[in-house]
């Protein structure tokens, strides 16, 4: 999955949703730049690429593997040249747990700060946050 398939940022979202859904936790990690961090919703900190795939691949180890990822984006707005800030929305169904029960669905939010080099998109911070289930929808204008 090439990390500039799209020059739109917001196409970030829907590649990472795929790289997901296929298990394919190098294909996430290569969405972010080398020097990025991300916060998982349990708060785990992952920095570079190396830690973020290995984070992920644990997480596929742990029932994720075989999951359907989905999200939105919400919002969009610029922070400087060549950075932006994404507002979205995230959700996982299909999960199991270690045991192989059922995990029930997961929903969240997410903030994504993502820069362009070298004319590529790729995610500079990630953080998301988990407890959103019964979040439908960002008020319009936001």
């Amino acid at each position: 999955m090439p990390a500039a398939a799209s020059d739109e940022p917001s196409a970030l979202l829907g590649r990472f949703m795929q790289a997901w859904s296929a298990a394919d936790a190098n294909a996430i990690a290569a969405l972010f730049a080398d020097d990025a961090d991300f916060v998982s919703p349990d708060g785990y900190k992952a920095c570079g690429r190396a830690a973020i795939a290995a984070f992920y691949a644990a997480a596929f180890a742990r029932g994720y593997a075989g999951s359907h990822g989905a999200g939105e984006v919400a919002a969009m707005r610029p922070v400087a040249h060549e950075l932006m800030l994404i507002d979205g929305r995230w959700c996982i169904d299909g999960a199991r747990t270690e045991s192989g029960d059922a995990r029930p669905a997961q929903r969240g939010l997410l903030a994504a700060l993502v820069r362009r080099t070298d004319g590529v998109w790729r995610i500079a911070a990630l953080r998301e946050a988990a407890g959103a289930a019964d979040f439908t929808a960002f008020p319009p204008g936001s």
